[in-house]
């Protein structure tokens, strides 16, 4: 775990030392998760910053209804409960559960707050702030009152220039990717048919290849 700390672009400039200690308090530890354990419960007080050392884990929410719709997906060394740490309201606004095995690094909030006077570490936890901001702000561009293919070409266009191409290798399978969009397998299969009629994209089981 350390080896693995010492590498992650939040402790890569904080003492070694330092993360040994906190490792040997527990004020950090590891745990391992079996798929389909949920990590956190909607309305539950985020009481630790998760770093993913390896796994994907699914956040979504339920519909009145009791439809789930996925929000996000976290995969190794993606942090989680970074912006809700040290809020006044610092609870889950979505469930979140293991989609495969899991390990996660888990960090106390006292840990944290000792570690913001070093200007790396706290620079970085900005970093990573601003880019849940973000993320947030892309997830509701994406679903507010969008076609199907307006969402389906606003996800590809921001993973077009994630990878910085025009062939889009899925981080998801299809399915996640219904769910990200908050629509069910067949409709998403449909439309990318239709799509591809159009000359607008073609796609394998795991690449589109955009063409506008």
């Amino acid at each position: 775990m350390q080896d693995y700390l010492s590498r992650h672009p939040l402790f890569v400039k904080v003492n070694r030392e330092i993360i040994n200690e906190y490792c040997s308090t527990r004020s950090i530890y590891s745990r391992q998760y079996r798929k389909g354990f949920t990590l956190h419960n909607e309305g539950e007080s985020c009481e630790t910053l998760d770093i993913i050392e390896s796994g994907m884990l699914i956040a979504y929410s339920l519909d009145t209804s009791g439809n789930s719709l996925v929000m996000f997906s976290f995969h190794s060394d993606d942090i989680i409960g970074a912006n809700l740490l040290f809020a006044k309201n610092n609870t889950y606004p979505l469930n979140i559960y293991c989609e495969t095995n899991c390990r996660i690094i888990h960090i106390s909030r006292d840990t944290i707050k000792s570690l913001l006077p070093h200007h790396s570490f706290t620079f970085t936890y900005i970093q990573y702030l601003s880019d849940i901001t973000q993320n947030v702000n892309r997830k509701i561009f994406i679903v507010s009152g969008k076609s199907l293919r307006e969402r389906i070409m606003e996800y590809l266009k921001n993973e077009s220039i994630k990878q910085k191409s025009n062939r889009v290798s899925l981080p998801v399978t299809k399915k996640q990717m219904a769910d990200i969009l908050g629509v069910r397998r067949p409709s998403l299969f449909r439309e990318l048919r239709n799509m591809r009629k159009e000359g607008l994209l073609d796609y394998n089981n795991r690449s589109i290849n955009l063409y506008y």
